[in-house]
């Protein structure tokens, strides 16, 4: 990939060599560790391989290890071995998170989803949700589909919350996984056969993710990860579904919105929506830099961004924010500023899937982002790509935002077919017909677990631009934390995101430990040994 600097490979291989180095020490001890710590060294690992790129998305060398303990597992003699019959005629639906935000397109497209499928009865199960609260919209959609939502057991031991999660499954007729990369439950508790059809919501198309063992279809938020799921996780069954959206009958008039933001009438507003670590910059993929430029061609212009704060950001650039940037930080209910927006910048390096279409359907014109590190990280919605293309670089980028504010009637056009679009498959009865399709195919699908292939590394240039973009963002600083998944170390640090950015070549990370080391992730709490802990 020409746009990445040399040495790149050099980091996907150091991942690779620790992350090698995690497998051969849990497969030594696989046959003397208890299976509760065998479970939390898969998991350890699996949390690397998720945050490191290893030139892996799924790996038979610990996800076998996890299926066997649960195949093995001996179920109470008081838990019935028969799924329960339903008690009408509606298809009952498990979701099951290991916890669900107030924040984030996940967690919306499961609120969707429920609201409008009303041939189904929703249920929600949350293995580690502890004591955050269930998001307000969660909790009425589930109830109002006359589903429930349980917590597993707060116990430390994975195998009695995989036990209870089997036991909810039999009540259900199709489970569908919104699992965590690094979450070994669904594979321990779903590891038998005699239990409903296994889907997975594959929200999480661009990392490593434990689960292709027990899954009996891949549902794609985008025909694009079909077959990536299908080589690169080995699940052969595949389908594709656009994520579920809600449209807002009453949008709040954009004059009254930009008065109580203290905006202008006559300024441009542009929009950009995702969580932090998606602006922060990779190489030559900036949009700091980028947005600034745009706001230079235009004197009238502002750029709000919602999901990062200007603190935030300025760790991670080496230049002053521009005046007319605006980083305003997380917020649960973005809809204000889309009211107020004239034009819906995607970020990057890496997109936000949902927020895009969210601004398509609130009838902003759309400027997708450039040429992507991977194609794992920009959105990619089948319906979205008819009609509008991704610019071949950042110049392109700018050259559609300056477009967009010079021409108020291309604005309005491009807005007006976008929200059409998203209209007639994202919401409502247009997104249940997709639905349909991925029922159809549920409804006669029959649970075979079964091991996967071990899988080498692999190195092509979407795994490299992964791999960097991992590194210079310090992504792995989304660790839960470490009582669910061992002691995990903060994110990259500064110093080894600067080296990364000038000579990764000469970065030095020529060891398991190093790699473990100066990118911040799984690390023994002792040395070694026979038994102890590589991630404590």
């Amino acid at each position: 990939m020409s746009n990445l600097p040399s040495g790149t490979e050099q980091f996907l291989a150091a991942n690779n060599e620790a992350y090698e180095w995690l497998v051969r020490e849990i497969t030594t001890h696989a046959s003397t560790w208890h299976p509760e710590l065998l479970l939390r060294r898969i998991e350890a690992a699996a949390k690397f391989a998720s945050n490191c790129h290893t030139g892996r998305f799924a790996d038979g060398a610990i996800e076998n290890l996890a299926l066997r303990i649960g195949r093995e597992l001996r179920e109470p003699a008081q838990t019935s071995s028969e799924r329960l019959p339903r008690a009408d005629c509606r298809r009952r639906v498990l979701h099951y998170f290991d916890r669900v935000h107030a924040v984030g397109g996940h967690t919306r497209t499961l609120m969707h989803w429920a609201l409008h499928d009303r041939s189904s009865r929703h249920s929600l199960v949350l293995a580690f949700q502890e004591d955050v609260p269930v998001p307000p919209g969660v909790e009425k959609a589930i109830a109002g589909s006359g589903g429930t939502i349980t917590r597993l057991p707060e116990t430390p031991s994975r195998i009695e919350r995989a036990l209870f999660l089997r036991h909810l499954a039999k009540q259900a007729d199709l489970v569908v996984l919104h699992h965590s990369a690094w979450d070994s439950l669904p594979v321990v508790a779903f590891a038998v056969e005699g239990l409903p059809p296994i889907a997975v919501l594959n929200h999480a198309d661009h990392i490593f993710w434990l689960g292709s063992s027990v899954t009996d279809l891949v549902i794609n938020l985008r025909s694009a990860s079909i077959p990536h799921s299908r080589d690169r996780r080995f699940v052969e069954n595949n389908a594709a579904l656009p994520i579920p959206l809600a449209d807002d009958p009453a949008p709040a008039k954009k004059q009254s919105v930009r008065r109580q933001m203290g905006m202008a009438d006559d300024e441009i507003v542009l929009l950009s929506v995702a969580r932090a670590e998606k602006y922060r910059p990779c190489g030559e993929h900036d949009f700091v830099a980028t947005a600034s430029r745009i706001l230079e061609s235009e004197p009238s212009a502002h750029v709000f961004v919602v999901g990062e704060s200007a603190e935030g950001i300025s760790r991670h650039i080496s230049y002053p924010l521009h005046p007319r940037l605006h980083f305003v930080g997380q917020l649960e209910d973005p809809s204000p500023y889309r009211a107020a927006a004239d034009i819906y910048l995607e970020s990057f390096p890496f997109g936000s899937n949902t927020a895009l279409l969210e601004a398509a359907l609130a009838g902003l014109p759309v400027v997708p982002a450039p040429s992507p590190l991977s194609p794992q990280l920009i959105a990619g919605d089948d319906g979205l790509w008819e009609i509008i293309s991704n610019p071949s670089d950042q110049q392109e980028y700018v050259s559609r935002a300056a477009r967009l504010m010079r021409e108020p009637e291309v604005r309005r056009k491009l807005g007006t077919v976008l929200r059409e679009r998203m209209l007639a498959r994202n919401v409502a009865s247009g997104w249940l017909v997709e639905l349909g399709r991925v029922y159809a195919r549920t409804d006669h699908l029959v649970h075979s677990p079964h091991p996967i292939p071990i899988a080498p590394s692999i190195a092509e240039d979407a795994d490299l631009g992964l791999c960097l973009w991992q590194v210079m963002s310090g992504d792995g600083g989304r660790a839960e934390p470490s009582r669910h998944t061992g002691h995990v170390r903060p994110a990259a640090s500064r110093r080894f995101r600067h080296r990364a950015s000038h000579r990764p070549e000469r970065s030095g990370l020529g060891s398991a430990r190093q790699c473990i080391l100066e990118a911040g992730q799984v690390l023994p709490a002792q040395p070694c040994r026979r038994g102890a802990s590589l991630a404590a």
